[in-house]
């Protein structure tokens, strides 16, 4: 039953063509994806704030939000003294009304820095991680629940930890103390170690899962308050790829370990695929499908953030551009806000009936 499922969500199908059932489940991700137990959610970045029909978008089809930039310290910390809050003050009142949960995006990571760290020496930049994490986080305590506490904290090539301002100056023990001052700081917020790279068959992926594996352990052996790992899920396009057939078992691993999953911002990069748009929506859409099918059958995912939801705000077209030119395509709805085929390959994988989902673990 499940052959027959996939191969009919691999042709190409046109926008609408989708049967009744499906097409009615599909009037919002976030609604359907419930009946799983998951989440459905997005990034949102405050420059969007003024776009009504994206903002109705959102609402429709996410029931969890993360502030793409606004929670970044180079944006609520851009120099010592000053604390600014406005951006995700603006979002909040936005759709916080609306039920809307939110995620904290990152509190660690070694991009997106105030210039005024670079010359703190290593005692005084403890310090500073430290009250960085207990203000943001205490000041959201109760209104976040899940943070990003480390963000990319893995090597680009897989092979350990990555060299950066934190790891240089503090060691490797500032991911353990930065688990602490979260958890210290809002102790029913869920902690989050969050990479990419970390999904598909290739070496470098391999590499990096066994790296964040030993991560783990090492700080479960610590004591430190771990409870999830994010998979960024950034999957890249070719004709042949990613595959995903290795995933269930590192999912599974991590399950072991009594983690929680979570997709933290799925898109899929198109940079690469040499074809019409309508070929390129479909490839796409099969990579989605791919990847949430293994998704379905671990119990441990809880559900799935998109690095937005139209591609008229996809950071890959500024990011990673297409060198013919044309626009990136990576996300469920378009640049006019029309779902398109890999909107319909997510409902159709989300819309499976559960003795299917059952039939595949």
């Amino acid at each position: 039953m499940v052959a027959v499922v996939v191969c009919a969500l691999g042709q190409a199908t046109p926008p609408g063509a989708l049967g009744a059932e499906v097409a009615h489940a599909c009037s919002s991700l976030s609604q359907v994806a419930s009946r799983r137990h998951w989440f459905w959610g997005s990034s949102f970045d405050r420059q969007a704030l003024n776009d009504a029909a994206f903002v109705q978008l959102v609402k429709t089809h996410a029931s969890v939000l993360v502030p793409e930039n606004a929670l970044k310290w180079t944006v609520v910390n851009p120099v010592p003294g000053i604390r600014d809050l406005s951006d995700f003050t603006a979002i909040e009142q936005r759709f916080g009304p609306s039920g809307m949960r939110f995620r904290g995006h990152p509190l660690v990571w070694h991009e997106q820095l105030p210039e005024w760290l670079e010359t703190a020496t290593p005692e005084t930049l403890r310090e500073h991680l430290r009250q960085h994490i207990t203000w943001l986080v205490g000041v959201h305590r109760g209104r976040i629940h899940s943070w990003d506490v480390v963000n990319e904290p893995l090597a680009h090539d897989g092979q350990g930890l990555r060299a950066s301002l934190w790891l240089n100056a503090l060691g490797p023990d500032y991911i353990a103390e930065a688990l602490r001052w979260a958890r210290a700081a809002d102790p029913d917020a869920q902690l989050v170690i969050n990479d990419y790279g970390l999904e598909g068959d290739d070496p470098v992926s391999l590499l990096k899962r066994q790296s964040l594996l030993q991560l783990v352990r090492e700080l479960q052996s610590q004591g430190a308050p771990l409870d999830a790992i994010g998979l960024q899920a950034h999957l890249h396009a070719s004709a042949h790829g990613p595959t995903f057939h290795s995933l269930a078992a590192f999912l599974a691993e991590l399950r072991g370990l009594g983690l929680k999953i979570v997709v933290t911002e799925l898109d899929v990069n198109d940079q690469d695929l040499l074809d019409t748009v309508a070929g390129r929506d479909q490839r796409i859409a099969e990579i989605y499908r791919d990847f949430l099918m293994v998704l379905l059958a671990e119990p441990a995912v809880e559900g799935i953030m998109q690095w937005g939801l139209s591609d008229r705000y996809s950071w890959l077209n500024h990011e990673k551009p297409r060198r013919d030119h044309t626009p990136q395509r990576p996300l469920p709805f378009d640049r006019d806000l029309q779902p398109k085929a890999a909107f319909e390959a997510i409902c159709a994988v989300l819309a499976l009936p559960k003795v299917v989902e059952r039939s595949t673990q």
